[in-house]
């Protein structure tokens, strides 16, 4: 049996191709999301809550900051090279790399002058703690919208798990190694911006990485001719749309730090980023299968074969929910023991938001990859309205919360807002293309299997 399976798995056809992919792709993003979450650890052990809270402010504050400089180019990106990939059109795939390149570097340089001018007017209302902070992470702007645009180029040519591993594990395998010499070898007592400052060094040495494997891989077709009919505008055009969904989402993940740390304190930021950090595991699941699963929506789309495609998705969902429950399992039950063993006796108040998000985490997934579905099929302008519908839902209902839960209304605002964006494109995929994202078709078709 064992062989058989050997011999399926190593064949030729679209199934096996897949599995293999989402096996590689599995096991990177889970050793990344583990290395991640080591990283979280040390980070509060060292920082303490507060210090914690400080070093998440302005991760976040790099997060918003980024939309702009990236501007939905990564997911552009990732299409037209796939696209071009399919067609073998290989002066497309060069031109659309080199300009996105320029774009992103162009862009990132005045983000960063420009919060550099904010900062410094706006630096004594927040503090000197946060301001350093900011300062020390600004770096991170162009290396990580750089590392983004490759590791597009590189999914796009079909050449995962390969192209997620210095994002994925590069990343916090870099920071953690850099992390624990300051504190173990040196014994460093940081703080939030002198942590920020190692994340960015770190962040350095992996967009180099990346870069050289970029280069490597195309460094045979150096010849490819550059296509003289790209369309600069055009591109900005189809991006646009993306970017703003990018930026929506970019909000509606990070509002609840910023009206935490505005509203309640950097103490109550740490709280929530911890149980968001153990959450994440619960989400591995989604995440493995929406990267994995995104260019063959788009191959499958470019060639038209609808049939295979909703059938794809179904599956993914269904894959999606079953890992999303069993990696939830072991929090909900032994949620307080794994937050003292890993983070420490003074973060047992993240227990209830980190509950609330595994809940909404495994909920969110039975509705499959429509995220990724809508955008990779030319659907980015729906996907716009529904996060802007999301962010809209997180600003009244995330103030109202925060004030009255801090952490745990963090938590449940952010779960509702999630449900939100993701059942209304589900909903939309039906309604505009006829496929069900969700799992209900492939569970009807396994339940017809096991009846016949």
């Amino acid at each position: 049996m064992l062989r058989r399976l050997y011999t399926q798995l190593a064949g030729p056809s679209f199934g096996a191709i897949f599995a293999r992919i989402a096996a590689g792709s599995a096991l990177v993003q889970a050793a990344g999301m583990g290395l991640a979450l080591i990283v979280g650890m040390l980070l509060a052990r060292a920082l303490g809550a507060h210090g914690l809270g400080i070093y998440s402010l302005g991760m976040s504050v790099v997060a918003l900051l980024s939309v702009p400089t990236e501007f939905g180019l990564p997911t552009y990106l990732m299409r037209e090279v796939a696209t071009a990939h399919v067609r073998q059109d290989w002066g497309r795939l060069r031109t659309v790399v080199s300009w996105c390149t320029r774009a992103i570097f162009l862009s990132s340089i005045a983000v960063t002058v420009a919060a550099c001018l904010c900062l410094a007017f706006a630096g004594p209302s927040i503090g000197q703690e946060l301001t350093l902070t900011i300062l020390a992470a600004l770096p991170l702007v162009l290396l990580v919208a750089l590392t983004k645009a490759r590791e597009a180029a590189l999914q796009g040519m079909n050449l995962q798990p390969l192209a997620q591993i210095p994002m994925l594990i590069g990343r916090p395998g870099t920071f953690l190694t850099v992390l624990a010499l300051a504190v173990f070898g040196f014994g460093f007592a940081l703080d939030a911006s002198q942590a920020m400052m190692l994340h960015s060094f770190s962040m350095a040495l992996v967009a180099a990485a990346i870069t050289l494997l970029y280069r490597a891989r195309i460094s045979t077709r150096s010849s490819w001719p550059q296509d003289s009919t790209f369309d600069g505008r055009g591109a900005v055009r189809a991006a646009l749309p993306m970017a703003l969904t990018e930026g929506l989402r970019v909000m509606n993940g990070h509002i609840a730090i910023f009206m935490l740390g505005f509203l309640a304190s950097p103490t109550a930021v740490g709280i929530y980023k911890v149980a968001d950090a153990v959450c994440i595991l619960c989400a591995l699941p989604v995440f493995v299968l929406s990267n994995v699963v995104a260019p063959q929506i788009a191959r499958l789309h470019v060639a038209g074969d609808v049939a295979r495609l909703g059938s794809l998705v179904s599956y993914v969902a269904l894959s999606m929910t079953v890992g999303s429950l069993a990696m939830a399992m072991p929090v909900v039950f032994f949620g307080i023991d794994i937050l003292s063993l890993l983070f420490g006796p003074g973060f047992g108040d993240a227990y209830l938001p980190m509950i609330i998000l595994c809940i909404g985490y495994a909920a969110s997934a039975m509705m499959g990859p429509s995220l990724a579905y809508m955008n990779l099929t030319g659907r980015e302008q729906t996907v716009t309205r529904a996060f802007a519908v999301s962010f809209l839902a997180n600003l009244v209902l995330g103030a109202a919360a925060v004030s009255i839960a801090g952490a745990t209304g963090a938590a449940l605002t952010n779960v509702v807002c999630y449900l939100i964006w993701n059942g209304w494109l589900w909903r939309e995929a039906k309604r505009q293309a006829k496929v069900d994202t969700s799992l209900l078709p492939a569970m009807q078709e396994l339940l017809a299997w096991r009846r016949a």
